[in-house]
């Protein structure tokens, strides 16, 4: 069974484009890897679900604590 839902905080991995002030941290983190950014949009990689779980990734930028 597919998941129907993707947590606060996060985003599917669908190729979508997300606006450069929504998630400036995973820009930070991702840049152009996924195509150019256009205007006010950068892209997320496209990654196929596997077992009907889709690939998410964090919005936030919320780093590790190193400490």
């Amino acid at each position: 069974m597919a998941l129907q839902f993707t947590a606060r905080g996060w985003l599917p991995c669908q190729g979508q484009s997300v606006g450069l002030n929504a998630a400036p941290a995973l820009l930070a983190l991702i840049s152009d890897r996924f195509g150019p950014p256009v205007g006010e949009r950068f892209n997320l990689p496209n990654l196929p679900t596997v077992g009907g779980v889709p690939f998410v990734i964090n919005a936030q930028g919320l780093w590790p604590d190193p400490n």
